[in-house]
């Protein structure tokens, strides 16, 4: 489980986050959503470890984040930045088993089943022969998602929780594939115990696939709850600064639909 106390964060020189306090447990999807510049990505930045705070800690399965080596927290969860880049002329089967670097004690016939298995969890399998840097952009993400899954399947230590973190996983993807990543975060968070979270821009995505919505403005938290809970004419209001009606999904009732003005 991940723990968020009371984080403060600057960059620049300006404040971003205010007094965020979340937990993330394993088995759950929450995702974190906000208009732009309310704090997102530094949060999840600060979770992943990538950033350290100015006030507040990260607690992984109750250890503090800024005591954990590198090696360990790459071995203990996975990020997915908004836009990966890689310039080497690699195949697409290589990008992907980067995913295994920190755990060099596998054997490649074990390496090789975990790319099998992210790569189709990804919908990319037909790539496999394919050099990545001529793929599209949206091609490249699915790869790189399937390079995360890669590091949290290999991650399968007792007792220890494995984190997935999604920063706007599915912003260059067309519908069909943004669906089904998400889907596949969420089914890996049921039956492999991860813990995930993803920062969305598309409301109704995070409303279908997460258990749990975090919703920031200004870099503080507005709500956090179930998207049924907090996925409000007032908050959204509050969030988005724009006037939205919230009806059942008629696919899904127990989810909301958000339609924005």
């Amino acid at each position: 489980m991940i723990a968020a106390e009371r984080l403060h964060c600057k960059r620049g020189g300006r404040a971003v986050l205010h007094d965020v306090s979340l937990t993330l447990a394993n088995g759950e999807v929450l995702g974190v959503l906000g208009a732009n510049g309310a704090g997102k990505s530094s949060l999840l930045a600060l979770l992943a470890g990538e950033l350290a705070p100015d006030a507040g800690r990260v607690l992984l399965d109750g250890t503090p984040l800024a005591g954990l080596p590198t090696a360990t927290l790459a071995r203990r969860r996975a990020v997915l930045p908004q836009s990966p880049t890689l310039a080497f002329d690699l195949s697409v089967a290589e990008v992907v088993a980067m995913g295994a670097y920190p755990f060099p004690e596998l054997t490649p016939g074990t390496v090789d089943e975990l790319v099998a298995r992210a790569l189709a969890l990804a919908d990319v399998a037909h790539f496999i022969d394919r050099r990545y840097p001529r793929l599209s952009g949206g091609e490249q993400q699915r790869v790189q998602f399937a390079r995360v899954l890669v590091q949290v399947l290999a991650a399968q230590q007792p007792g220890e929780g494995r984190a997935l973190l999604l920063d706007e996983p599915t912003a260059s993807l067309d519908p069909r594939h943004q669906q089904a990543l998400l889907q596949a975060a969420h089914e890996l968070a049921r039956n492999q115990g991860l813990a995930v979270l993803t920062v969305l821009h598309d409301v109704n995505l995070a409303a279908r696939w997460c258990d749990r919505l975090l919703l920031l403005a200004n870099g503080t938290t507005v709500a956090c709850g179930a998207p049924a809970d907090v996925l409000t004419p007032d908050i959204l209001q509050t969030v988005y600064q724009i006037p939205a009606a919230v009806v059942p999904h008629p696919h899904a009732p127990a989810r909301p639909l958000v339609l924005f003005d």
